[in-house]
């Protein structure tokens, strides 16, 4: 009777388990979903909102002229503020929406790459991390594009996995689309393409399909570029640019990644030590024998590989554009955020190997430390360089801006940050 009872119950623990974890994803988005939403309309607006507001506002041609950076963005917010209005709650509103579908397309990636249970981890890490929830309460870019890249890597790797037309077409589509949102996409088809080269090494003719497809993504652009080529070079190539310190675009990045953008410096140096040490960890773990997800007995599994890949090709690219070091900001290597996420999962998986309490220790300290970051970022305005109380248009209007209020005209795009200046100081 004993042995019975001690079996259904077990049966039963494992059908709630079962429930549990379908649940789950569900769970996360919907608190992504409120995080996200929570005081969207609390921090002032900035100096690139402002634009992007205006971008949006203004006369197409008008708009159109003050771009020298991929347009596709602000042409949505133009639709979505047709659709919902000109507040600064509803423009925030569409990265908002982009941020909370972060967390299962994170899910749905870490699942293919490393199993249920570890997605669950890392859509629990992108559901909480500052870093995503900043972004997804800004009227920029950044949700968007991640999301775009997010859709181009799970279709590249169906691609990889069945070679089917279809999910070619997907990710080529995706990485088109997104190169119309952000050009660091760039450094994204770039590390698709080395990891299709180090895992396909004989296999000439998928490896030509994938890169003439690619190919024709890359010139799709072309028009694009060669109607803002002078423009965009003085933004890619400044004549002051130097190459960037390595070390500093380390150091910002990981800080970012690590605690967001709310705690100042020196104190978020210290903090974001946490999130470094696990992703370290992580990284190391990656070299173990034992294999996750779905590898195989090799230490060297595509699972692997393609973190590894994903991780260092767009930090190297990066570190390689001649940018000054003034225009950095890591918010161009947002591409490998999901990669970090998932070697700070795998530092604590690691961490858990070896002892719960140090497993409890990590875990405990990665919790504080972002808790710590959202209060302040959810309690105290960001007190950002070229930040300014909120805009009375954004707040008050619904309706186009005139020629007259624009920080921008034809004639002088490339004064903006003057204007805003002289207006709003």
């Amino acid at each position: 009777m004993k042995s019975f009872l001690s079996g259904a119950s077990l049966s039963i623990d494992a059908r709630l388990l079962s429930r549990l974890i379908t649940c789950m994803p569900y769970l996360l988005c919907l608190t992504a979903f409120c995080l996200r939403l929570f005081r969207l309309n609390f921090h002032p607006i900035w100096f690139d909102e402002d634009l992007a507001y205006q971008r949006a506002t203004a006369a197409l041609d008008v708009a159109l002229a003050s771009m020298n950076g991929a347009p596709l963005y602000y042409l949505l917010l133009r639709g979505w503020a047709e659709l919902t209005g000109h507040s600064l709650y509803a423009l925030r509103f569409l990265s908002m929406l982009c941020g909370t579908l972060t967390v299962p397309l994170i899910y749905q990636l870490g699942r293919r790459l490393l199993g249920v249970r570890l997605a669950l981890g890392v859509a629990f890490i992108a559901t909480f991390t500052p870093f995503y929830i900043y972004y997804s309460q800004e009227a920029r870019t950044y949700a968007l594009t991640l999301v775009l890249m997010l859709v181009s890597l799970y279709a590249f790797l169906r691609w990889r996995a069945t070679l089917r037309w279809v999910d070619l077409f997907w990710c080529s589509l995706a990485n088109l689309i997104c190169l119309y949102t952000h050009y660091v996409t760039l450094l994204v088809i770039a590390a698709q393409g080395a990891f299709l080269l180090a895992t396909l090494p004989l296999c000439w003719k998928k490896i030509g399909t994938f890169f003439a497809g690619q190919t024709l993504v890359v010139l799709a652009l072309v028009p694009w570029l060669w109607r803002v080529q002078n423009a965009l070079l003085r933004v890619v190539a400044p004549a002051d640019s130097t190459v960037l310190d390595p070390w500093s675009i380390l150091a910002r990045t990981w800080i970012e990644f690590g605690v967001g953008r709310a705690i100042a410096p020196p104190f978020s140096l210290y903090l974001a030590g946490v999130p470094l040490f696990l992703a370290l960890a992580g990284l190391l773990s990656l070299f173990a024998k034992p294999s996750f997800g779905r590898a195989t007995t090799s230490p060297w599994t595509e699972s692997r590989l393609i973190l590894l890949i994903w991780l260092i090709v767009p930090l190297a690219g990066t570190m390689l554009l001649p940018r000054a070091s003034v225009r950095f900001s890591p918010k161009y290597l947002i591409a490998i955020t999901p990669v970090f996420y998932l070697l700070v999962l795998l530092g604590l998986r690691a961490l858990h190997q070896e002892s719960r309490v140090l497993f409890m220790a990590g875990l405990a300290l990665l919790i504080g430390i972002w808790l710590l970051a959202l209060g302040d970022y959810y309690l105290q305005p960001l007190n950002k360089l070229a930040q300014r109380s909120t805009l009375p248009i954004v707040m008050q209007g619904e309706r186009r801006l005139e020629k007259s209020e624009l920080l921008f005209t034809r004639d002088s795009a490339d004064r903006e940050t003057n204007l805003f200046e002289q207006r709003w100081i």
